[in-house]
């Protein structure tokens, strides 16, 4: 998406003290983009334009002249996602050793999840996270094969989603899909 820098952008740009690389740097946060280039975040959280997960503050939307909806309309989609991905590798009789979310940020996860939509659907995705937990669950006699799971960023990007096994409809062995 091309970051289209009209004479009022710029103005609210200046108006809020923010550089034009700090303005390409939101706006690449806020279409999911990475233009290259290096700002100071901490700067632009403590102006406001950034929370404290790295995300663009509502506030700071308010520079472009984009609609929320045409940027985010994979945001529940991927609300959906991270929050059936399981936060650690406890089940049954087995214990914590293993924190998936902390291992990569939300956004990282976010982008590698738009550029897997690319190929497959949100329920596809959905379907197989589900498969792959469960099909780790079931395989957990003496080890937490739960553990072994990949964190939600490297799931994605090494297309887990296309190598995930399931129980055939008569419950009779595997099938790859």
């Amino acid at each position: 998406m091309a970051l289209t820098l009209s004479k009022d952008i710029i103005l609210k740009a200046k108006a809020h003290f923010l550089s034009l690389e700090e303005l390409v740097y939101l706006y690449g946060v806020l279409t999911h983009h990475d233009y290259g280039v290096e700002v100071s975040v901490d700067r632009l959280r403590m102006m406001n334009m950034l929370d404290k997960n790295g995300e663009v503050t509502p506030y700071a939307t308010t520079l472009f002249e984009i609609p929320i909806s045409t940027v985010t309309k994979y945001d529940a989609d991927f609300e959906d996602f991270w929050s059936s991905f399981p936060a650690n590798d406890a089940h049954g009789g087995f214990h914590t050793t293993r924190k998936f979310k902390p291992l990569t940020t939300k956004r990282d996860a976010r982008n590698a999840y738009i550029r897997a939509r690319q190929r497959v659907s949100h329920e596809d995705i959905l379907e197989a996270l589900k498969m792959d937990v469960q099909n780790r669950i079931r395989e957990s006699s003496r080890h937490n094969e739960l553990s072994y799971l990949k964190s939600p960023k490297r799931w994605l990007d090494e297309e887990e989603y296309l190598n995930v096994e399931s129980i055939d409809d008569e419950g009779q062995g595997y099938e790859i899909e």
